[in-house]
């Protein structure tokens, strides 16, 4: 199980960090456009 979760953490984590990104441009984009 250790050796399983050790490889889908990484692509777990991967897809969080993608996401975070399309939230923070959407943020940028919300925020210019209310400017």
């Amino acid at each position: 199980k250790l050796h399983m979760n050790r490889l889908y953490r990484p692509k777990e984590i991967e897809g969080l960090e993608v996401i975070i990104c399309l939230v923070l441009d959407i943020m940028q984009l919300m925020l210019s456009d209310v400017e």
